[in-house]
């Protein structure tokens, strides 16, 4: 049997980013959440117990630095849904992406 599906969630502790982390752990995909809890976390309480569910404090705008504890070789689908603030920041940043991309192109 194949082993699940590597999910990264960044920006998932808000309403849409919760309900995004729960349809993913009800699909069987181990998930990953990368947030800095700026806007609370509440909404994950209900998961934070998941076999399938890890969390990591850190914010996305720090960089490769923010990804400790994430092994971006494992990680097969990203899912951004932080705020919009966050995403024209991290635009400037779009050189942090380009290495996980080329980690996930070789497996």
């Amino acid at each position: 049997m194949p082993s699940p599906t590597t999910v990264l969630v960044a920006g998932a502790a808000g309403y849409i980013g919760s309900a995004l982390v729960r349809l993913l752990l009800a699909r069987g995909r181990r998930t990953r959440v990368l947030n800095n809890l700026c806007s609370g976390g509440e909404h994950l309480l209900e998961v934070f117990d998941h076999p399938a569910f890890a969390f990591i404090h850190g914010d996305i705008r720090a960089g490769v630095a923010a990804c400790a504890g994430v092994s971006p070789w494992r990680i097969r689908q990203l899912y951004y849904v932080a705020p919009k603030e966050a995403l024209e920041k991290l635009n400037r940043l779009r050189w942090m992406f380009a290495g996980l991309l080329r980690g996930l192109e070789r497996k």
